[in-house]
């Protein structure tokens, strides 16, 4: 799996070198997939992030499929088990933490381990290397969640509606990659948070035990008080999800984005990015000691 993913990175960074540009943050990226897959816990957190794909598949293999409900039903069904995949399971408190646990010792690790000597030795700047580790890691954390995505709304399709199995397909697929987006995106907020710390503290048991604080802090915080206009609310992904999800499924209509949505996406996208920011700033500002 780890050759695979490899290769792909490397066929990536010779069309990068053959038109010229220079992202030496693809490098540094692949390194960090590559590390991760290497790790234990890596499969530990696939295996739960799967767990709502096996329940899709065994359904199949246990239940008659239905071929008399309505292409309607079938459409609400189908939403139905994705937003429960996405909200009881992968955005969970357990799909948070599981992220949190990959992204939070990203920079300290090389800080604590004393490697952040042998990347700065090199060619290659501070920019490449913090964005090279955001994009390994957010690529990663996407793998996790796109194709078990496309096996649940398969295996999901089959069992409501198989005689429409095609006609549901499309009529859906909008909605099922707007979601995945949707949580790639929260997965990015996350990212962003735990970088803040990971760049602050060189100890990564520190940056993992503090990114979880004050991202469950938060979120719990703006759960009890309903602080639904400022930015803490912002940061609360149960209701980021409920926000951008409840517009998007149980239709079968084009996805047409309204005023209100479209302006609270570019704000947390904004979000994230001044996060990143000043995650960076404090990267590059930090002394290394021999």
């Amino acid at each position: 799996m780890s050759n695979n993913f490899s290769t792909i990175f490397n066929r990536f960074g010779d069309f990068y070198r053959r038109s010229g540009l220079s992202l030496k943050s693809f490098i540094i990226a692949n390194h960090t997939f590559n590390q991760n897959l290497k790790n234990k816990r890596f499969y530990i957190i696939f295996f739960y992030f799967l767990l709502p794909v096996f329940g899709s598949i065994f359904d199949v293999l246990i239940s008659e499929p239905s071929y008399y409900s309505g292409k309607a039903y079938a459409v609400y069904q189908i939403h139905q088990s994705l937003n429960n995949t996405l909200q009881v399971w992968w955005m969970s408190i357990f799909g948070q933490l599981f992220i949190i646990l990959i992204a939070s010792d990203a920079i300290s690790s090389e800080f604590e381990k004393g490697t952040i000597l042998a990347l700065k030795s090199r060619p290659i700047s501070d920019v490449d290397i913090f964005l090279g580790k955001f994009i390994g890691i957010t690529i990663l954390s996407s793998i996790l969640v796109i194709p078990g995505g496309f096996i649940i709304y398969l295996t999901q399709i089959w069992t409501y509606s198989p005689k429409n199995f095609w006609w549901v397909f499309w009529h859906s697929l909008d909605e099922l990659i707007v979601c995945l987006l949707v949580v790639i995106l929260g997965f990015m907020l996350l990212l962003s948070i735990c970088f803040l710390f990971s760049s602050i503290f060189n100890k990564s048991l520190q940056a993992t035990l503090v990114s979880l604080l004050i991202i469950f802090a938060v979120q719990l915080l703006s759960s009890v008080f309903s602080f639904s206009d400022n930015l803490m609310s912002k940061f609360n992904i149960t209701r980021y999800l409920q926000h951008f999800l409840n517009p998007v499924l149980y239709n079968v209509n084009t996805i047409t984005t309204s005023g209100s949505i479209t302006n609270e996406l570019i704000g947390f996208i904004a979000l994230i990015t001044i996060l990143q920011f000043i995650a960076f700033w404090i990267f590059s500002k930090k002394e290394v000691h021999q």
